[in-house]
């Protein structure tokens, strides 16, 4: 993180057909509407599906350990 900022969301529903859902790609596409919106720097990290093989095919940047963040705690409600 540069320059101390951080962003938190709270999602209350995400909507996605269900025979699909692959919980990286819903992060990456999160990531690519936080950087549209926030007018950021692309991260680098992209997603593409793979008709032939059915498959979603990631590219990750530099020596990233992708989903291994730190979890903030739980929030108390």
């Amino acid at each position: 993180m540069t320059g101390g900022r951080a962003l938190i969301l709270d999602v209350d529903a995400f909507t996605y057909p269900r025979a699909d859902y692959r919980s990286e790609v819903a992060a990456l596409a999160l990531d690519g509407w936080i950087h549209r919106r926030f007018k950021l720097e692309p991260c680098g990290a992209t997603v593409a599906y793979d008709r032939p093989s059915h498959r979603f095919a990631f590219t990750w940047p530099g020596p990233v350990a992708p989903f291994a963040d730190e979890l903030l705690p739980p929030r108390s409600a």
